[in-house]
């Protein structure tokens, strides 16, 4: 990523910049046992948050987390996100158990009674609860005394399941696991998709309103069932929206994609039609910070109504284009009543946020930015006038 300066804009007459609630939006998150987490609060959440601080400092983490409060708590989207980080094939997995090496997950890295996790918000909670057979699971029968085991819970929904834990390890079965969610998915209408983004099965159940974006992109089994989404509401128009940030000669899009090939569909199935130009190309031909636009917009549309999660979010987006997609974001969010949850390393793209802000005053009252670093228990948030007065006076926001 080029790094350089950006120029202070010109500040324009702002409104008051208090928070505009709706009643899906959570305000506030409390993680315990998460990874680096052992206790993290972040308060004051808006529509738009853009979380910045040092290496190491939970950035991650703290998307991860909110990730699975969105989705339930569910054992197979921790599995999920530990393919972003580790690799795991799980579209390998369909109808095979693969496991979830939960000492990855935990904080101290060690699974033991008492390696609890939970993930707390001001309407809904998810937790994990390590106990022995013994003194856990008396309903279970089958289960030997000794062993360990994961019981996974969601609100006030009690015991979803509970799981034998070997080597620090849960082995997950698929096909058991979709008899469960099918009998689960009556009382859970709020959330009903249960399997992680890389399987197949997202594109039958990808209803849960929530997406989360690696650094390194979404998969192409992703970007159709997203595609497939937006399309069902006519919302096109905003993915075209997101890449015209980089060209504006771009006119149209078009997913070829078909049978069974839809599994494995390589980035370049997506063309583009552009001004000027006869027939279409590849997107990819556009490079990797055009696809990421692409994301940004299919998966803001096709989430209307839920959650957008962004690792890194100014990853192959030149500096010059921060301001545009902020803007982009922003109006998106509000558009499609979508709540952003974003990461960066990035000073240009946090000036990039300020430039959109002073640009459009009237969403100073839907974006935060907060703070982390590894000596809090707690983010810092700047939001509205201060975010604004932080970048005006080389405050450093990033930790």
């Amino acid at each position: 990523m080029v790094t350089r300066p950006a120029t202070k804009p010109s500040r324009k007459p702002k409104p008051k910049s208090e928070p505009k609630p709706e009643s899906h939006l959570i305000d506030n998150l409390h993680i315990e046992g998460y990874r680096c987490f052992e206790k993290y609060t972040v308060r004051d959440l808006r529509r738009v948050n853009l979380f910045v601080g040092p290496n190491n400092c939970g950035k991650t983490a703290l998307l991860e987390a909110a990730y699975l409060l969105f989705m339930g708590g569910y054992l197979d989207s921790a599995a999920y996100l530990l393919s972003l980080r580790e690799g795991m094939p799980l579209d390998r997995y369909e109808d095979q158990a693969w496991w979830v090496e939960l000492s990855h997950l935990l904080t101290g890295l060690r699974v033991r009674v008492g390696s609890d996790l939970q993930i707390t918000t001001k309407d809904g909670w998810v937790s994990w609860e390590v106990r022995s057979a013994l003194h856990g699971f008396e309903d279970d029968p089958k289960q030997d005394p000794g062993h360990l085991m994961i019981k996974a819970r969601y609100r006030n929904a009690g015991a979803m399941y509970g799981l034998p834990i070997t080597d620090s390890r849960v082995v997950l079965n698929p096909p058991q696991i979709r008899d469960a969610r099918k009998e689960d998915a009556g009382e859970q209408k709020e959330r009903h998709a249960f399997f992680p983004p890389r399987t197949p099965e997202i594109r039958r159940q990808l209803h849960a309103q929530v997406c989360f974006i690696p650094a390194s992109g979404l998969e192409s089994d992703e970007i159709i069932a997203l595609w497939e989404e937006m399309q069902k509401s006519g919302e096109e128009a905003a993915a075209i929206k997101a890449i015209k940030l980089i060209d504006s000669r771009i006119q149209s899009l078009t997913i070829l994609a078909g049978g069974e090939r839809r599994e494995s569909l390589p980035s370049s199935a997506i063309y583009i039609g552009m001004e000027g130009l006869q027939g279409r190309q590849p997107l990819s031909n556009l490079g990797f910070g055009t696809q990421r636009l692409f994301e940004f917009g299919t998966a803001i549309a096709a989430v209307s109504g839920g959650k957008l999660l962004i690792d890194e979010v100014d990853t192959g987006i030149h500096y010059s284009k921060m301001g545009p997609l902020w803007q982009f974001l922003v109006e998106s969010a509000h558009q499609f009543d979508v709540q952003v949850f974003a990461s960066t390393h990035s000073l240009d793209c946090v000036r990039g946020l300020g430039e959109a802000l002073n640009e459009s005053p009237a969403m100073i009252g839907d974006v935060a930015v907060h703070k982390m670093s590894r000596r809090l228990d707690h983010s810092v948030p700047f939001y509205g006038d201060t975010l604004i007065s932080g970048l005006e006076n080389d405050i450093e926001l990033r930790g």
